[in-house]
C-alpha cells in the first residue's frame, strides 16, 4: 500500500471528521404540495422506553450495501435521476439501485436509510410518500437526519421485509398504487412486503471490493484495473490494508470511527469527500489512482514479495495535520525495516531519524540527529519562534479534542487564537 494513498486518507478523515462534528442541523424542508392531508403525520413520536427497560441490541437484518428493491408483485422501486421522482418504470441500472445503511438509536432501536443510487446524496423521505406528497427523493442533507429518512425493517417471511416508519411504525411502505406510498400497517397486506436483492455485479461503472471488517468499500473504474494490470485479489488486499490503516489512526487519535467509508475512483466529483451521518465518501482523482495502482502492480511483479523491509519516502509529512504527523512518526519508529526519507520538515526529521544526510551546496554531510538539531536552531530559528511553534501544536491538539467532543464554541475560540499564533510565526 503506497504511502501517498495512506496520507490522502488520513488528511481527508480528520478534515471531514471536524466538519461533520460542527455541521448544524438544517431546517426540515416542507413538501412541495402544502395542502393539509387528513392522514396522520409520520412524525408522531413513539413512547420511549423507561429507565428500567433493558436495551435490546437488535441484529442488522439488511447489511450495508447496494440493493435492488422489488415488491412481491414484481414492481422495482426506482427513481428518475433527472426528475428525482420515485416510480416503478426506470430502466437505467443506477435508477434501480439503492444503498441501504443501518444506524442504531440511543435506546438500541435499529433503523435504516435508503439512499438513491450508490452514494449518500439523496434519500427516500417519508413525508414525500404520504398521500398528497410529491413522491420524490430528497437531498440527504435537506431534512432532519434523525427522523424523516429512517425506516424500521421487519422480516415478513419468504425472504421479504416490511419497511415501517422509524418514528411511527403504524405506517409502512406500500406498492399498492402507481407509485410507492405510506399506508396503515394493518391494512397493507401483501403490498407492504419487499425483496432486497444484493447487487454485486452488473454495474459497468466500477468494480468493488469490501474490506474484511466491512467498514471499507473500494470502487475503481474497470479501465484503471485493465490498464494497471493488477489482479482483483491484490485489490482485495489493498482494501483490507486501508481498513487496518484507518483503525490504527482511530486508535492513535481516539476519534469515533465512521461505520462505512467508500473510497472511489471512477467518476469526477466536485468535492474530494463528504460525510452523511456515519457514512463517508472519499473521491480520488482517477489519474492519481491509476498512477499509484500501476506502480503497486509493477512493484509486486518485479519484487515478487509482499513483506517489505525497506521504505523510500518523499516528503511524507506534507499537508498532514498534527494528529496525522504523530501517527506517521509513531508508525515509522515502530517499523522494523529500513527507511530512506527525503524531507524539509525539521520536526519530523528530528523525531524519526537515526542518521541524517544534509544536502548543502551539492554535497552530502553526514550528521547525527543531535548535531542536526543544534545547527537548525542556530541558523534558522530563534527562541520566540520555537515557543510559538509549541503553542501552535498545543492549540491544534486542543481544537481537535474540542471538535471531537462536539464543543464547537470552544473550538472556534481556539481556532481564532491559533490564527493569531500562525500570523506571528510568519513575521
Amino acid at each position: 500500500m503506497t504511502k501517498r494513498l495512506t496520507a490522502l486518507l488520513l488528511i481527508l478523515l480528520l478534515a471531514l471528521s471536524a466538519a461533520a462534528g460542527c455541521t448544524p442541523k438544517t431546517t426540515t424542508e416542507q413538501p412541495d404540495n402544502a395542502t393539509p392531508s387528513p392522514t396522520p403525520s409520520v412524525e408522531q413520536s413513539v413512547p420511549s422506553s423507561s429507565a428500567g427497560d433493558e436495551i435490546v441490541q437488535e441484529e442488522v437484518k439488511i447489511p450495508f450495501g447496494l440493493y435492488r428493491i422489488t415488491s412481491t408483485d414484481g414492481k422495482v422501486l426506482s427513481y428518475g435521476i433527472k426528475t428525482n421522482k420515485i416510480n416503478y418504470t426506470a430502466t437505467d441500472y443506477q435508477e434501480r439501485c439503492w444503498t441501504v445503511e443501518s444506524f442504531r438509536a440511543a435506546d438500541g432501536k435499529l433503523g435504516y436509510t435508503l439512499y438513491a443510487g450508490d452514494l449518500p446524496k439523496s434519500a427516500l423521505t417519508l413525508e414525500r410518500l404520504l398521500p398528497g406528497g410529491t413522491s420524490k427523493i430528497q437531498p440527504a442533507s435537506a431534512v432532519n437526519p434523525d427522523s424523516k429518512q429512517k425506516f424500521m425493517v421487519e422480516e415478513a417471511g419468504d425472504g421479504t421485509f416490511i419497511l415501517r416508519s422509524f418514528t411511527n411504525p403504524k405506517f409502512a411502505l406500500s406498492s399498492g398504487t402507481d407509485s410507492p406510498t405510506l399506508v396503515a400497517y394493518e391494512e397493507g397486506g401483501e403490498n407492504i412486503k419487499w425483496k432486497f436483492e444484493a447487487l454485486t455485479e452488473g454495474c459497468d461503472r466500477y468494480v468493488e471490493w469490501r474490506s474484511e471488517g466491512g467498514i471499507f468499500t473500494v470502487r475503481m473504474g474497470p479501465d484503471i484495473l485493465q490498464r494497471a494490470k493488477i489482479s482483483s485479489e491484490r485489490m482485495q488486499e489493498w482494501a483490507n490494508d486501508m481498513e487496518k490503516t484507518y483503525y490504527s489512526y482511530i486508535e492513535l487519535t481516539g476519534f469515533i470511527p465512521y461505520q462505512h467509508i467508500i473510497f472511489k475512483a471512477y467518476e469526477s466529483e466536485e468535492y474530494p469527500g463528504y460525510v452523511m451521518g456515519d457514512y463517508m465518501v472519499i473521491s480520488a482523482d482517477m489519474v492519481f489512482m491509476y498512477d499509484d495502482i500501476a506502480k503497486m502492480a509493477l512493484r509486486d511483479k518485479k519484487c515478487n514479495v509482499r513483506d517489505y523491509n525497506f521504505l523510500l519516502l518523499d516528503e511524507p509529512s506534507s499537508h498532514l495535520d498534527t494528529f496525522a504527523q504523530q501517527a506517521l512518526e509513531t508508525a515509522l519508529r515502530a517499523y522494523r525495516g529500513a527507511v530512506l526519507m527525503v524531507s524539509h520538515d525539521f520536526y519530523h526529521i528530528a523525531a524519526c531519524a537515526d542518521q541524517i544526510l544534509y544536502v548543502e551546496n551539492g554535497a552530502l554531510r553526514p550528521m547525527s540527529p543531535r548535531a542536526f538539531r543544534k545547527m537548525i536552531y542556530k541558523h534558522h530559528f530563534h527562541k520566540d519562534y520555537l515557543e510559538l511553534e509549541q503553542q501552535r501544536v498545543d492549540l491544534e491538539t486542543r481544537t481537535a479534542r474540542a471538535l471531537e467532543a462536539g464543543d464547537c464554541a470552544q473550538a472556534q475560540v481556539l481556532c481564532e487564537h491559533l490564527g493569531t499564533i500562525v500570523e506571528q510565526m510568519q513575521h
